[in-house]
């Protein structure tokens, strides 16, 4: 079980907000959900999250652009990234990681996929030299 992390999915899609959801509460995550980039800053201003969920392509903001604001921003910069893309284009998966994400994880999202990358992600986080 997770130790109550708290994770903001960020995705402009409904189903797929609710499976990431599901998935997450199911796990003993807790989540915060937006459904713009505009949304996803607004909500860092009141919220601490221990990773974020990006979705890459959505209306007005991309994730390309929301990284940006986050990375630039030092109280969000070492909050982990994973985008969310249904894209199989290497180039897009080599923008997103020169961005800053730590990962990417294919839609449609699979929960056991998603699950190991959130957890290697947090597990990253805690323990930044790769050692425990």
């Amino acid at each position: 079980m997770a130790a109550y992390e708290k994770i903001l999915i960020v995705e402009d899609n409904d189903l797929n907000l609710r499976i990431a959801e599901q998935v997450l509460k199911s796990e003993g995550y807790e989540v915060i959900r937006a459904t713009s980039g505009m949304e996803c800053l607004l909500l860092l201003q009141k919220a601490t999250v221990d990773l974020i969920l990006l979705d890459i392509q959505m209306p007005v903001m991309s994730g390309f652009d929301t990284i940006n604001y986050l990375k630039k921003d030092a109280r969000w910069y070492d909050i982990p990234v994973i985008f969310l893309t249904a894209s199989s284009d290497t180039n897009t998966v080599c923008q997103a990681m020169k961005l800053g994400a730590v990962d990417y994880i294919k839609k449609p999202l699979g929960r056991e996929d998603m699950l190991n990358r959130i957890r290697k992600a947090l597990d990253h986080k805690k323990h930044p030299a790769g050692g425990m």
